[in-house]
């Protein structure tokens, strides 16, 4: 899933790339259904023989409704896994659809380059407009200055000026008239070109964040990526009171999405000297911080947000390190004090949310 190309334009879309993970999803959603009948054969094989043989050469007929039932299931279970098989082949031709071609991605580069041409021309009459607007913010405010004068000259005659529908309007004009609309169509410009003015590196501590794309970059980044934001825009991805993509409880904000580069190689430190990950420690700092949201919503009694919907649905496949706090039964058995890594949404939370799983 190429983030950016070689050009400086992005090479695939935020909605290919999304639909690309949510075709994989239902990829791995099927295998794993085939992987889970595959495992009934060897026993149902086993009966088959067993049932066989009493009914052929034990002369069991009373043994024939097994028999055929379990012929029946085997097939049942055949044409599952033909079913899933099939539907699988399916979504990876879609997923392969997905995935440009030269022609295609030349075809996306002309687009992208005509498109960034257009940005161009616009940005020119944004300069125009600027420039007018000028000139006419000037034009009222002479106006303006002209009519004040009449109405103190008027007054030595004690003659009242009225003030008519067209002075209203031209005052409506001006105060509407734009004082930053350059400067904000520069910003909004080199933006969209991927060439951000005022911005500094950041560090993406969220698993996935979606932002908005641009002709540079398709807005999709994951744990440990680079970002370049505005102040303002770090402070918004970095608010202790966000709305979290999923409330597990009343009190659930939504953790940092981003942290400063200083911050990040502090984390890695940390991490190195644990002999944990970074995702590690990222991820018990966010537990730390619902905590103490937890204690704060004692106190006050005040709800997060209600949960937002996400973006992007895209699944959790970074593990993190526990250590148990209580005896668990899962496909093993752990032990209080085991080390144990799990997948962090929603294993890892589960078990701390449950109070059986703490820092390793």
């Amino acid at each position: 899933m190429s983030q950016q190309s070689t050009t400086g334009y992005s090479a695939r879309s935020q909605r290919s790339i999304i639909l690309e993970s949510n075709l994989r999803k239902e990829i791995r959603k099927v295998g794993a259904t085939i992987d889970r009948f595959r495992k009934k054969l060897p026993e149902l094989e086993q009966s088959k023989a067993s049932l066989t043989k009493m009914v052929v050469v034990q002369d069991q007929s009373n043994m024939q409704p097994q028999l055929d039932m379990t012929l029946l299931e085997i097939a049942n279970v055949h044409g599952v896994i033909k079913a899933c098989e099939e539907e699988r082949s399916r979504t990876e031709e879609a997923v392969k659809k997905l995935d440009p071609s030269p022609v295609e991605v030349q075809a996306r580069l002309i687009r992208q380059r005509n498109l960034a041409a257009l940005a161009e021309g616009r940005q020119e009459q944004d300069e125009k407009v600027d420039r007018l607007l000028k000139e006419l913010r000037q034009v009222l405010d002479d106006r303006a200055q002209l009519t004040a004068e009449m109405s103190s000259a008027a007054e030595a005659l004690e003659l009242a000026i009225p003030k008519d529908d067209l002075d209203t309007r031209l005052e409506k004009l001006s105060a509407s008239l734009p004082a930053d609309l350059l400067a904000a169509s520069e910003r909004w410009h080199c933006w969209f070109l991927g060439k951000p003015n005022g911005t500094r590196p950041y560090r993406i501590c969220d698993e996935h964040l979606v932002v908005p794309e641009t002709l540079a970059h398709n807005g999709l980044y994951h744990f440990g990526d680079t970002i370049q934001l505005t102040e303002g825009e770090a402070q918004l991805l970095s608010r202790a009171d966000r709305p979290a993509p999923k409330r597990r409880a009343m009190w659930t904000y939504a953790p940092p999405s981003v942290m400063t580069v200083e911050a990040f190689a502090a984390a890695v430190r940390t991490a190195k000297e644990k002999g944990v990950s970074v995702q590690d420690i990222c991820f018990w700092r966010e537990v730390e911080l619902d905590a103490a949201a937890r204690e704060r919503f004692k106190v006050d009694m005040r709800a997060a947000p209600a949960a937002r919907e996400p973006a992007a649905q895209f699944e959790s496949t970074m593990k993190i390190k526990g250590r148990m706090r209580a005896r668990l039964l899962r496909d093993r058995q752990y032990e209080v004090g085991d080390i144990i890594e799990l997948t962090r949404e929603p294993d890892a939370w589960n078990l701390v949310e449950a109070g059986l799983m703490g820092p390793p």
